[in-house]
């Protein structure tokens, strides 16, 4: 199991629009998160599980990520997606 949203922030003594910015997420999307108000999408799951090298898991977040695939979609290649855009996302509709 890994840390949560709230405990990851107090321990790096980051600010949740710090962390917002670096995900290319809205702040207030990223509050709805750690407040699961609204799951993330899978993109910004694993963002998330990057940004913090694997402190918050993914799966964690989302609990339909397990083992190697998400709904029949590798995980391994979702992964890779993720590292080669360097978490440039796409901003997160509201």
């Amino acid at each position: 199991m890994s840390i949560s949203i709230r405990e990851y922030l107090s321990q790096r003594d980051i600010t949740l629009t710090e962390l917002a910015k670096r995900l290319n997420i809205s702040t207030p999307y990223l509050s709805q998160i750690m407040n699961n108000i609204r799951p993330p999408s899978l993109y910004v799951a694993l963002a998330l599980e990057k940004e913090t090298e694997g402190k918050i898991k993914a799966s964690d977040l989302r609990p339909e990520i397990t083992g190697n695939d998400i709904l029949g979609i590798n995980v391994g290649l979702l992964k890779r997606t993720v590292r080669a855009k360097s978490l440039s996302l796409p901003p997160e509709a509201p």
